[in-house]
């Protein structure tokens, strides 16, 4: 029984380690404009 419960239970942990995963980046106190201006090829990505 033991056996069934780790089984089930590692065969959710790696269904849920493929799941893809999100960064939301905020900033705060900068205009619109100076974010186009900068060089930011990871933000525009």
């Amino acid at each position: 029984m033991k056996a069934i419960l780790f089984l089930a239970c590692a065969m959710a942990v790696s269904a849920q380690a493929q799941s893809p995963k999100v960064l939301v980046v905020g900033i705060d106190g900068i205009r619109s404009d100076q974010l186009a201006r900068a060089s930011t090829p990871h933000i525009d990505a």
